[in-house]
C-alpha cells in the first residue's frame, strides 16, 4: 500500500531492504500511543533510515524536523 499512498518508492527503502539484517525495529507502548525505535550501527543503513524518515515527514507534512 505504500506505493499507492506515496506514488513512488521512498528514498532509503531499497537500501533498508538490502540491509534488513543489520536494522532492528522495536515497538514501545506509550501512554498516548506508541513509537517505533529503529536501530542500526551500519552507516549506510543509518543514512537510508534518515532518508526514509525525511521523505515521510515531507510527504505527510508533519512539521517535524527531518
Amino acid at each position: 500500500m505504500p506505493r499507492e499512498i506515496h506514488d513512488r518508492v521512498l528514498p532509503g527503502v531499497p537500501e533498508m531492504i538490502a540491509r534488513k539484517d543489520v536494522i532492528t525495529y522495536r515497538y514501545e507502548e506509550l501512554e498516548n500511543g506508541g513509537r517505533v525505535v529503529i536501530r542500526t550501527v551500519d552507516p549506510d543503513a543509518v543514512a537510508a533510515v534518515h532518508a526514509f524518515l525525511a521523505a515521510q515527514i515531507g510527504d505527510h507534512r508533519t512539521g517535524d524536523a527531518p
